[in-house]
């Protein structure tokens, strides 16, 4: 039987009208080829219109077969494509859309999320208001998640809330931080590998806004030209619910505790760890499970010990703008709208969120990020472990060789199962086409010097510490894990969650430039 599915007319034949189309003849885009499309789609509409047709909500719908859907997906996409390459981008977004919700319909996730990509490429262009336009448009018909997934999402935050918090939770609704510091390792040689570190003076200067009077030039010309890290502190408190004072978890439920979010899952709270293939002894890049949870459900997993069931959560860089735009667009004028605005000179990708639970069993590898980033600590602390960029061939990253050679058979990704009746979920590692190429090879906390021995050359790592209502800028390139700061070392009111908002910018420096501006800071460092 052919399958048929009912489609919103206004939603499916939204194209620009040829005189919109006469504004962009300056640009480089292939008008001949976008009308030629939107004839076809026009055509489309035509025959669908012939169909079986009602109103639903005030709204017209008809019936259209599955391969003609499909069809008339695969041209929105191809016309959005166009114009966005040719940077005509706002018209090319009902285009997007259409095609988002088509996919969806016919329940081809795959398709829909190569959509919600696109999303992802204009954020690292730096277009961030073009961006959350972008995903604007999508949310209004479809979503980033496939229905099954959110579904097993509920299923296992289920099994985990089943269980009572734990004690540091109970007070307060988990309105709190934590300390997850190091990996999952046993105690005699954590304690070696890291009196090494632990006994490293702070590295980063600390600058009081209140005090220094710094603007955007200023700024740009200390720390973002010369790729120096810094704490800051005296900067104007984020709005509601991230003000002090405020019920941070409990504001972040309410307003948005529905809002489905990517979160990370592994075995062993590792993230971006190595493991070993199952087709070869080689240890290849794995990337954690991604499931979507509500923000609330999320939060409750976090407050619970998971680890029984063999389950390790993270909320990491949830990309506000594509999950939830409603408190990125409030954190986006936070940060752009009033202020100092200290990287006013930096195009803006994103604004991410970040939780993690208390339970001691978060590691975040050594890594550097393409982004300058701009971080707050809003609920207990982290410790960063940092390398200026010129370190990297000695922190033993993928050699082009290896890269070219990752490229080809991509990376690792967990997956989880949750049979009825099992105590605990079952994993597995399975091919992932994408390569990871900025994770180190080398532990920090367990370092081998024997494998690795220009590491060795480079430790310690310097240290930079934070705590709540602190905030670091970190230039981009410079290479890094993170610790999370709980009970006193995590400051006043420290349980439970571990919290923070960062914002990303696409950097002035490639990474050899960012080296080359380090290098010369930290050798002026040294001659004071």
């Amino acid at each position: 039987m052919t399958k048929t599915a009912w489609v919103d007319m206004k939603t499916q034949f939204a194209v620009p009208s040829d005189g919109d189309l006469v504004k962009y003849e300056q640009k480089k885009i292939d008008l001949q080829m976008v009308r030629g499309i939107f004839k076809d789609i026009k055509a489309a509409e035509a025959k669908a219109e012939k169909n079986a047709c009602r109103l639903d909500a005030g709204r017209r719908q008809c019936q259209m077969k599955w391969i003609e859907l499909y069809n008339l997906a695969t041209l929105h996409f191809e016309a959005a494509q166009v114009m966005k390459n040719s940077e005509v981008l706002s018209p090319a977004m009902p285009l997007f859309a259409a095609a988002c919700s088509a996919f969806s319909t016919m329940g081809m996730a795959d398709n829909a999320e190569m959509i919600w990509e696109v999303g992802l490429s204009i954020q690292h262009d730096g277009r961030y208001l073009d961006a959350a336009e972008f995903y604007t448009a999508l949310h209004e018909v479809c979503t980033p998640h496939e229905t099954d997934a959110i579904a097993f999402g509920r299923r296992l935050a289920e099994k985990i809330t089943a269980s009572v918090p734990r004690p540091e939770c109970l007070a307060g609704g988990g309105d709190g931080g934590l300390r997850v510091k190091g990996a999952t390792v046993t105690a005699d040689s954590a304690a070696k590998s890291s009196e090494q570190i632990d006994e490293t003076p702070e590295f980063c200067p600390i600058l009081d806004i209140t005090t220094s009077k710094h603007g955007p030039q200023q700024f740009l010309d200390e720390y973002v030209l010369k790729s120096r890290p810094v704490v800051l502190r005296g900067l104007p408190p984020l709005s509601e619910p991230f003000r002090q004072g405020d019920g941070l978890i409990s504001g972040l439920l309410q307003d948005h505790g529905d809002s489905v979010v990517t979160s990370w899952l592994t075995p062993h709270g590792q993230f971006y760890s190595s493991e070993v293939s199952a087709n070869s002894s080689e240890k290849v890049a794995a990337r954690p499970a991604e499931v979507p949870l509500r923000l609330r459900d999320l939060i409750e997993v976090l407050r619970r010990n998971a680890t029984e069931l063999g389950v390790h959560a993270y909320g990491q860089h949830i990309n506000l703008d594509r999950e939830v735009p409603k408190l990125a667009k409030s954190l986006f004028l936070d940060q752009h709208g009033s202020g100092p605005q200290l990287l006013a000179a930096l195009p803006f990708r994103r604004v991410n969120l970040w939780l993690a639970g208390t339970q001691g069993n978060v590691k975040n590898a050594l890594h550097w990020d393409a982004h300058d980033n701009l971080l707050y600590q809003l609920r207990c602390g982290k410790e960063f472990l940092i390398f200026p960029p010129g370190d990297k061939d000695k922190l033993y990253y993928p050699t082009e060789e290896q890269e070219a050679k990752e490229e080809e058979k991509g990376s690792l990704q967990w997956h989880l199962n949750m049979s009825v009746g099992v105590e605990k979920v079952d994993w597995r590692l399975e091919p992932n086409p994408k390569s990871i190429h900025n994770g180190a090879a080398v532990d920090l906390l367990n370092p081998d010097y024997v494998a690795y021995p220009k590491l060795k050359e480079v430790m310690p790592p310097r240290k930079c510490t934070l705590r709540a209502g602190d905030a670091l800028f970190l230039p981009a390139y410079w290479h890094h894990a993170v610790g999370l700061l709980s009970g006193k070392e995590g400051g006043a009111n420290c349980k439970c969650v571990n919290v923070a908002v960062n914002y990303w910018y696409r950097p002035l420096y490639t990474d050899e430039k960012a080296a080359e501006a380090a290098a010369a800071s930290l050798a002026r460092t040294s001659e004071l």
